[in-house]
């Protein structure tokens, strides 16, 4: 486990890239015990919507907004 209790992640509602063509909104963030963060992104394709669950590595942040979080 790493010895930062903080951890960057990117909030809810903040606009981000999958692929080359395709962008989602960040609807969920999920922390795992040794501060890995995966997060859920909803998307339109045409009338259907698509959520996935994606690492931190998987999304690019559009905008470059970051929030930061502790635990004690």
């Amino acid at each position: 486990m790493s010895k930062d209790k903080n951890v960057f992640v990117i909030p809810v509602g903040t606009k981000v890239k999958l692929h080359d063509d395709i962008f989602g909104t960040v609807s969920k963030i999920v922390i795992s015990y040794d501060n890995s963060v995966f997060y859920e992104v909803c998307w339109w394709n045409g009338r259907s919507k698509t959520i996935e669950t994606f690492h931190s590595t998987e999304v690019e942040n559009v905008d470059d907004v970051r929030t930061k979080i502790g635990f004690i």
